[in-house]
């Protein structure tokens, strides 16, 4: 009965209902993209906005206007999101952290304007932060000596081939501490969407796994042996019961 019935509806009518569920899902895809392009300026400028300004005064000139950009960039494609509930408070912390890195505020009230900002986002217009799976760290490793080693050095220290050549330079992955502030899906998004104004390209044509694979096996070029094990556990990349300790080779270090 029910086949009888569809069959008597216009095919103009069905053919425009499938067009519009098709732009409704392309249109909130696009907002999620840029929902998450948005988290990542925000987490960029909470890390690296110390390197850039202290003390009140511009240490870097272009690493300072690059967080001016970042932070206006974030405040514009705030304002292009669907309203919502969060929509005027997002709105007002996003100028906040505008006038903050204008008027050259600490590091620290930065880094948390942007952090919570960031957080506020992500709640607002809910993405996954984590993989569908264990990330393979090794297939991360490989990926990373043949897509990434000439710009940021064999071990990950910003020193490669092509790094002399290269303004603003490569971010050196084994920094202890700019590690600690990072998380591990802030690099899985520099990797799907590049860097804007830096010579880091996307990897968006890379299959998602491989993306992840690669951002867990960067997140772990600060830490060496036992303890790199045991802060991937803490991160969930590795099950309790497998090993995850990764070879010289794989790490790049001797």
């Amino acid at each position: 009965m029910f086949c009888r019935v569809l069959s008597r509806w216009p095919i103009a009518l069905l053919l425009t209902i499938s067009a519009l569920f098709t732009n409704f899902v392309h249109a909130a895809e696009a907002f999620d993209a840029k929902a998450r392009q948005i988290w990542q300026l925000l987490d960029y400028v909470a890390v690296d906005y110390g390197g850039a300004v202290d003390d009140g005064k511009v240490l870097n000139g272009s690493e300072y206007a690059e967080m001016q950009e970042f932070a206006a960039t974030a405040e514009r494609q705030l304002g292009e999101l669907p309203q919502g509930p969060a929509t005027q408070s997002l709105r007002e912390q996003a100028a906040s952290l505008r006038e903050a890195v204008a008027n050259k505020a600490t590091a620290v009230a930065v880094a948390q304007i942007a952090h919570e900002l960031a957080a506020a986002v992500q709640r607002a217009y809910p993405f996954p932060v984590a993989p569908a799976k264990v990330p393979d760290l090794s297939r991360g490793a490989q990926l990373f000596q043949a897509q990434c080693a000439s710009c940021h050095g064999a071990q990950g220290r910003g020193d490669g081939p092509l790094a002399a050549t290269l303004d603003p330079k490569p971010t050196d992955l084994t920094d202890h501490l700019r590690a600690q502030e990072r998380s591990l899906f802030a690099l899985h998004q520099v990797l799907s969407n590049g860097v804007t104004g830096t010579a880091m390209p996307s990897f968006g044509a890379l299959p998602d796994d491989d993306r992840w694979a690669t951002a867990f096996f960067v997140g772990s070029l600060s830490y060496t042996g036992d303890f790199a094990c045991r802060t991937l556990r803490q991160r969930a990349v590795c099950r309790s019961d497998a090993p995850c300790v990764l070879s010289a080779d794989e790490t790049g270090r001797a």
